[in-house]
């Protein structure tokens, strides 16, 4: 069973006067024109199924998601891209601006140091001068014992003359005030020399940080840069690819089976005359997995149903039951006793395993094996799909060999044989059941 929006999908094949199926580009080897049944007391031998080949649908669903997805990233780069040059652009004006200031730093540095100099040669010259003035007051009168006018003379700076009190009370005034003032001078010059040197070493290292700044941002610039490259080239990967799988899609709806009323009717008698003589025969035991004899005796009792009405939600492990209508497509279901699509699975497979009556997660639940199309076998389940992925399946039939399989399509037909590749386009995959 699938819901109503999957099931009008499938009901709008019925005024199709041929059903028509997924083209040679899903790498099918089965023949285009029905083939005979197989006889029923064939048993093929079972087979390891490689992964399957996604068709042409799946494959551009694929592509069109991946070319979106890089389509994003891309965007996603160039924002980074932008918002790195932004950061680039602010980092290269504030790392002019602070060379300029470091400049200017360097420069008021520069005068400091002239300012020293020039006030360190006055300095020296004052030195002189305090030396003369301790001379001249000895020679003036101003007794001092001689050591300490020895010290006097011989003091390293006018500074160490200051700060020894004694020596001050011994000179006159007006000295005093000399050495005074140039005390203030050599604490004016010393703040100076340290408050330019600060400064410097401020705007040097502010100057350091906005190289950084700029590096890093121009290394960020970079970065994005070639991480777009990279998506650019991967988009144009990406889009001839959902170019080709485009193609192949069209190629594939361009491309499709047709079996005329004749040579539906014959493959259709085929299978019920051999269905008729398998009614006989036992089905096979169930070990708890899958084998090849069970599986041609779900496709024996999938045949029994031929000729049996759809029925929407119709069919059960028992067989047909009455539908239900549910859209102005299955109007009449309410009173068609019969089997949709997985109903009839759920007959066919009943002794062996129970499923859920809905087409999707029979695909997923029936087993673990997913075979390619060329390795199919009798009781495989086949699936088809509206979107190209497993939550988009809208109808499921069932292998029964020679490239046939029995199915229930849709309100108003049968449950009959079709080739494989002349069900309906979007063949999605299969799935073995019991794996």
């Amino acid at each position: 069973m699938t819901g109503p929006l999957e099931n009008r999908e499938r009901m709008s094949r019925i005024g199709r006067l041929l059903v028509v199926g997924v083209s040679a580009a899903l790498a099918l080897t089965v023949a285009v024109a029905p083939v005979s049944a197989a006889p029923l007391s064939a048993k093929p031998t079972p087979t390891v199924a490689p992964t399957p080949t996604p068709g042409p649908l799946t494959q551009k669903v694929a592509a069109d998601a991946a070319v979106a997805t890089l389509a994003e990233q891309i965007m996603a780069a160039q924002a980074k891209i932008a918002a790195a040059q932004v950061v680039a652009d602010a980092a290269q004006q504030q790392y002019t601006i602070q060379t300029a200031l470091s400049a200017q730093a360097a420069a008021a540095a520069e005068a400091a140091n002239k300012q020293r100099q020039q006030m360190q040669d006055l300095v020296d010259k004052q030195h002189v001068a305090v030396t003369e003035m301790v001379t001249s007051a000895y020679e003036s009168g101003v007794k001092m014992p001689g050591a300490a006018i020895a010290s006097l003379i011989t003091a390293p700076d006018p500074q160490s003359l200051v700060t020894r009190e004694d020596m001050r009370r011994r000179i006159q005034s007006d000295q005093a005030d000399v050495l005074a003032d140039y005390s203030q001078k050599l604490d004016a010059l010393t703040a100076a020399q340290k408050a330019a040197a600060d400064a410097l070493a401020q705007q040097t290292a502010a100057t350091a940080a906005a190289q950084q700044a700029v590096q890093d941002a121009q290394t960020a610039m970079a970065l994005a840069s070639t991480e777009k490259v990279n998506l650019d080239t991967a988009l144009a990967s990406a889009q001839a690819q959902a170019a080709a799988a485009a193609m192949a899609l069209a190629q594939s709806q361009s491309s499709l089976t047709w079996l005329t009323p004749d040579q539906a009717k014959a493959l259709n008698d085929q299978y019920r005359a051999q269905a008729a003589a398998a009614a006989a025969l036992p089905i096979a035991p169930n070990p708890g997995h899958w084998t090849a004899e069970m599986g041609q005796s779900v496709a024996n009792r999938a045949l029994q149903w031929l000729g049996t009405p759809y029925a929407w939600n119709g069919g059960n492990v028992a067989g047909p039951t009455r539908g239900v209508a549910v859209d102005y497509d299955s109007r009449n279901d309410g009173n068609i006793i019969g089997f949709d699509c997985s109903g009839l699975v759920l007959y066919a497979w009943g002794p062996y395993l129970r499923l859920p009556h809905l087409a999707a997660s029979q695909y997923l639940k029936a087993g673990s094996l997913h075979p390619a199309a060329t390795d199919l076998l009798p009781g495989d389940l086949v699936f088809w799909s509206s979107s190209g992925g497993a939550s988009g399946i809208s109808h499921v039939a069932i292998y029964i060999g020679n490239g046939n399989v029995v199915q229930a399509p849709a309100s108003g037909d049968v449950v009959k044989v079709s080739p494989l590749n002349g069900v309906e386009s979007g063949y999605f995959g299969a799935t073995r059941p019991l794996t």
